[in-house]
């Protein structure tokens, strides 16, 4: 059976006891829930710097699928899927992020979680096509999300600025 353990499960002595019974040496190797914690932030940024490279090299513009879902816990989710061509036309799709949405599913709350991944990963003005299902929250989020994108060129593009 599969279990979700925290990164405090490094410090277990059950745990400890399993590694040097399987290999002596291993337990010198056990790190501590601080430095499991900076090694998994590692490697994220080392990947999204990869992800974002890839995006950077992209043939086509950058398309976008979402979808929300309420979590065992009872958190409601989103996951933002990028699609894109790459430099030698193969086709490509990476999940960029899966964030907690805080309040209602509207589309005003959505494209207020989506905006700021676009931005995140330098895509903002290179948004394509979008493909969702047919829940009316992601019409009026693709609405909001225009807006988004409509207000950002103004603030590029604005002399009086």
């Amino acid at each position: 059976m599969e279990h979700h353990h925290s990164f405090n499960e490094t410090k277990s002595e059950a745990l400890h006891k399993i590694f040097e019974y399987l290999n002596p040496r291993s337990t010198k190797g056990l790190m501590s829930k601080k430095t499991t914690r900076s090694d998994v932030i590692k490697y994220f940024e080392t990947t999204k710097a990869t992800v974002m490279e890839h995006l950077s090299l992209a043939r086509s513009r950058i398309h976008l699928s979402y979808d929300l879902w309420t979590s065992p816990n009872h958190k409601a989710m989103i996951t933002i899927v990028a699609h894109w061509m790459l430099e030698d036309y193969k086709v490509k799709t990476m999940l960029l992020a899966i964030r907690e949405i805080h309040e209602e599913h509207t589309g005003e709350n959505i494209a207020n979680v989506v905006y700021p991944v676009l931005k995140e990963y330098n895509i903002h003005d290179r948004f394509g096509y979008y493909v969702s299902d047919n829940a009316t929250n992601n019409d009026t989020s693709l609405e909001w999300l225009n807006q988004h994108l409509h207000d950002e060129n103004n603030k590029q593009f604005d002399p009086d600025q």
